[in-house]
């Protein structure tokens, strides 16, 4: 049931309850498949459920250390994977021990999929083990070229940032990178280089394969693409935004009613559009994040010259300088600022809306127009066409002879700077791109965090007694409190 509920995409939080209560008390007869379908079922609908998987963690390890019992490779990818996503297993995870000790005996026996799936989870669960990462490592580089031309270009994104730090120095690791670049990242960039119309450009995008570039990877994909690369979270040059975007999630979230709307520069009403510390911490706390936890941090300087009544540029120059956080935000018209819970879009998949002139994508049934990086982007363009204007406007108190509209933002000059708590999905970064051909004396640079890192960052500052963060959307409140009930006797209806 919890399995064809996730196929589905039907969340149902009551019935997930009492499937959870089912669990708890019949798990120790699962087979390794049912503790798979299970645990895949709970992090695909996103539903995190510590009773829940400390059981299925104490069925699977039983199983694993069970010679008799075959965990195949489909189950020890989607245990991995499921755990990871959740956050519901740390670096020593038995678990993690168990499924990474029955996957060295078979590897030859995993699909492209199959082995992605796992290192991405005992990657994100922050699992370490050299040997093992050096066995699989060795392996892959040994594979021939069909085996990766056959995979998804997410897949290879995986395995690749999951294995660079143990597999750079086995014999063949750089022909591995080298394939990787030719047949994810090249094609990748070039697509999203060219001009497309908004039904080509979705269809293409999910017929790459290639949602992101990951964490290790991103920087490879921004210098393709002629966007500089400001660093991660610990780079110097990222310090004085990283702290700016710390305090901004640090800052409880208090909803207000603003019938006019509100600037972009409300901290407060900003903040209330991701949800509290608790929501992201506890409640729902995963290692990747759903697009409405995130903000990014915007930075910029953007000039024009005055021009003089005869049209050409004066001495006089005007700025406007930007300095905000901005927060993932769909377009709203009620006035409303509000913690927002967690739901499915409608499998939609056309292309999304333009907006703003920037064309998106939606990737894995999910739209992609109310990122964080196309609000910014938005933004700078509404603030280069305002500029553009001044600059348009003559200097002296004669009439201007006007540039024609569609050179005007060609006026304005000056760099812009996004850092991210997470690296950009390949939809945002095509955005990006197409910012940079709209207005080409704009330079563009370009930092993220990892989300795992970010989350880290802030527990180590997140004061749990303030009860200003324990605010919490409607669905992690019924959450939170179903999972109180875990421990009542099931009832039979």
């Amino acid at each position: 049931l919890a399995w064809s509920l996730a196929t589905m995409r039907l969340k149902d939080d009551v019935l997930m309850h009492h499937i959870s209560k089912a669990v708890l008390e019949r798990v120790d007869t699962f087979s390794a498949q049912h503790v798979a379908n299970t645990a895949w079922a709970y992090a695909t609908l996103a539903r995190r459920s510590a009773p829940v998987f400390r059981a299925l963690e104490r069925r699977a390890v039983t199983l694993l250390r069970d010679e008799t019992v075959d965990f195949v490779p489909l189950d020890l990818a989607l245990c991995s994977w499921a755990y990871a996503w959740l956050a519901h297993a740390g670096p020593e995870a038995p678990l993690l021990r168990g499924i990474t000790e029955a996957a060295s005996r078979r590897l030859r026996d995993f699909s492209s999929q199959q082995l992605a799936n796992m290192l991405w989870g005992l990657d994100h669960s922050n699992y370490k083990d050299d040997a093992f990462y050096v066995q699989v490592a060795r392996w892959c580089c040994q594979l021939p070229r069909s085996f990766w031309t056959q995979a998804a270009g997410e897949e290879m994104v995986s395995i690749l940032t999951a294995l660079k730090p143990y597999g750079e120095q086995e014999r063949g690791w750089k022909d591995l990178e080298a394939l990787f670049e030719s047949i994810v990242l090249e094609p990748l960039a070039k697509f999203l280089s060219q001009e497309n119309s908004s039904e080509g450009y979705a269809q293409g995008l999910r017929q790459l394969r290639v949602y992101h570039a990951g964490t290790l990877y991103t920087e490879r994909l921004l210098q393709r693409l002629g966007i500089t690369y400001l660093g991660n979270g610990d780079d110097p040059r990222t310090r004085a935004k990283m702290e700016d975007l710390l305090q901004f999630y640090l800052l409880p979230p208090e909803p207000r009613w603003l019938p006019d709307g509100y600037d972009d520069d409300d901290i407060q009403a900003n903040r209330a559009e991701i949800p509290s510390l608790l929501e992201l911490l506890d409640v729902k706390r995963r290692c990747q994040p759903s697009s409405h936890f995130l903000a990014l941090h915007l930075s910029a300087l953007l000039e024009v010259r005055v021009r003089k009544a005869d049209g050409s540029p004066s001495d006089e120059v005007r700025q406007v300088k930007i300095w905000r956080t901005v927060p993932t935000r769909p377009p709203r018209k009620s006035g409303l600022t509000f913690v927002r819970g967690e739901k499915f879009e409608e499998r939609d998949l056309s292309g999304d809306e333009e907006g703003g002139g920037l064309r998106t994508s939606t990737l894995r049934d999910y739209r992609r127009k109310h990122h964080a990086e196309v609000a910014a982007l938005t933004q700078v363009a509404d603030a280069i066409e305002a500029l553009a204007e001044e600059g348009n406007s003559s200097s002296s108190s004669m009439p201007c002879q006007r540039m024609p509209k569609a050179a005007a933002p060609h006026s304005v000059s000056g760099w812009v700077e996004f850092f991210g708590t997470h690296y950009p999905c390949s939809s945002c970064t095509g955005a990006i791109v197409q910012f940079m051909a709209m207005y080409p004396r704009i330079q563009v640079r370009v930092g993220h965090d990892d989300w795992r890192h970010w989350v880290r960052r802030l527990s180590d500052r997140w004061d749990q007694s303030d009860e200003r963060h324990h605010l919490l959307s409607i669905n992690a409140r019924q959450m939170r409190e179903l999972d109180r009930e875990l421990n009542e006797p099931l009832t039979m209806v």
